[in-house]
């Protein structure tokens, strides 16, 4: 969402937990971001990860939220991404590995490109 939004991760969970600290007009893109992946806030979810750790404090449900098939695969499509590029990266430095399942990535990557 932050990346969306052209935030910081701090300032989304500003504009989830303190709003009234976050400028307006940010505080717009960050909720346009929030709807446009389908964010739902899971408070029961939070509350049972709480408990099933044994936490008192809350810590966990202020951090921990229902993921969405949509942040599921935006996530996927970045990590993947990251993951390409490493790849690409790996190729200039030596187009070949020892270790068999790498070089196997890596002339499955060449062929593909």
């Amino acid at each position: 969402m932050a990346t969306l939004a052209g935030a910081s991760t701090g300032t989304v969970s500003n504009v989830l937990n303190r709003p009234d600290t976050v400028r307006q007009a940010t505080r717009e893109r960050v909720e346009k971001a929030i709807a446009e992946v389908g964010f739902v806030r899971q408070a029961s979810f939070a509350r049972e990860a709480d408990e099933g750790l044994g936490h008192e404090d809350g810590s966990v449900s202020a951090r921990y939220t229902h993921v969405t098939d949509t942040i599921r695969a935006l996530l996927m499509n970045q990590l993947t991404e990251v993951w390409h590029e490493s790849l690409d990266d790996r190729l200039l430095l030596a187009p070949r590995s020892p270790a068999p399942i790498l070089d196997r990535m890596l002339q499955q990557r060449a062929a593909e490109r």
